[in-house]
C-alpha cells in the first residue's frame, strides 16, 4: 500500500505554514 498522503501533508504543512506567516504579516500591519 503506497502513502500518498504523506506527500500531501507535507506540501499542505508548507503551505499552512506560509499562510499562517502571511496572516500574521496582514495582522500586524
Amino acid at each position: 500500500m503506497t502513502k500518498p498522503t504523506e506527500k500531501n501533508i507535507t506540501s499542505n504543512r508548507k503551505a499552512f505554514h506560509e499562510y499562517f506567516i502571511t496572516q500574521k504579516i496582514e495582522a500586524g500591519i
